[in-house]
């Protein structure tokens, strides 16, 4: 266990992604006549360490072992594993072969991993399925909750992030409900400024910033309404795929739990909510067939990249220009 505490408070975290493989907690070196290799799991001589995902050999190198999740495993059958020092630094996966390989696409982004779930109607006026968002397309419709809190359905009208490869970190959140969900740095998670509070009185909080204490809503599947639920755990994961669906109506329901859809990428989730009112009057022209496209081609993906670098120039030019006028308008002397 790492402790993040010059992050914010003690957190856990934890490498994701592909599990290591099961079996024995050691294998033995093959010791019968003219046979190499290691014994694995009691099968034949006929494996190396290397041949075995995300596994290394001990420091006195007779035995073959899993690597712990913080660890990279070299893969060359005759090193040891090698401890991640850092958090930034862990690998992507167990079983990587080095420390926060090339394989690991970014800790930002407003998005969630490709096995998050969502509810999807099966075909118009079907019943509801859970769904991996990296399954879900433009025209599909799926689980919102309402601007007034309640809960319906709405159509998928665009998915500014729409990508299958890659592992980006992920703050996983566990609340007392045993919902979890995991979300990027920037994406926002609406919390409960008290028991009390109604959907309309959230606060939208980057999932970088949720501690232990924060109140989320979540969904009551009994009741099929929106109760609140406090996180009790965070973690930080590394999982495969970044997705966001933007509905015509409300914020998608994931794993459960009702985040919002937008993330500070332009500065505020007010900001985002604007960008996507955009994009919904460009749905509304081009219609479900080009939209689809435009996502699975790659080309929304390129052209949200390119808005998030515009507005964070935008951004920093905007500092040095008001920066440089303060301290021009200024007495001689005085500090910024």
């Amino acid at each position: 266990m790492f402790r993040l505490d010059y992050f914010y408070g003690p957190v856990k975290a934890y490498a994701g992604g592909v599990a290591t493989e099961a079996g024995a907690s050691q294998c033995s070196p093959c010791a019968a006549t003219g046979t190499t290799g290691w014994s694995w799991r009691g099968l034949a001589c006929n494996a190396t360490c290397a041949d075995i995902p995300g596994w290394g050999v001990t420091d006195d190198g007779l035995t073959c072992k899993p690597c712990d999740w913080d660890s990279a495993s070299p893969g060359d059958g005759s090193t040891p594993c090698t401890q991640c020092t850092t958090a930034e630094a862990y690998p992507v996966y167990p079983g990587s072969s080095q420390c926060n390989s090339e394989s690991f696409t970014g800790r930002g982004g407003n998005c969630f991993p490709g096995h998050a779930h969502v509810w999807k109607q099966a075909s118009s006026g079907g019943a509801l399925e859970q769904a991996e968002v990296a399954t879900v397309r433009v025209g599909d419709v799926i689980q919102v909750v309402r601007d007034d809190g309640s809960l319906g359905l709405s159509k998928v009208f665009d998915m500014p992030h729409y990508q299958h490869t890659g592992y980006s970190q992920y703050f996983t959140l566990t609340t007392a409900s045993s919902h979890r969900l995991q979300l990027s740095s920037s994406h926002y998670a609406y919390t409960a400024p008290s028991a009390a509070s109604k959907w309309n009185q959230r606060i939208a909080v980057e999932g970088q910033s949720i501690q232990p204490g924060h109140v989320l809503w979540v969904v009551d599947s009994s009741t099929g309404s929106l109760v609140q639920s406090e996180v009790t755990d965070v973690i930080i994961r590394a999982e495969a795929g970044a997705f966001v669906v933007w509905t015509l109506e409300g914020h998608a329901v994931v794993d459960g739990v009702a985040p919002s859809s937008y993330s500070s990428s332009f500065g505020s989730d007010e900001a985002m909510r604007k960008v996507a009112q955009a994009a919904k009057l460009a749905y509304y022209l081009v219609g479900d067939r080009a939209a689809r496209w435009l996502h699975e081609s790659g080309t929304i993906n390129a052209v949200a990249a390119g808005m998030k670098a515009a507005f964070r120039a935008h951004s920093a030019v905007k500092s040095v220009v008001s920066s440089e006028l303060t301290r021009a308008l200024l007495p001689a002397g005085s500090t910024v």
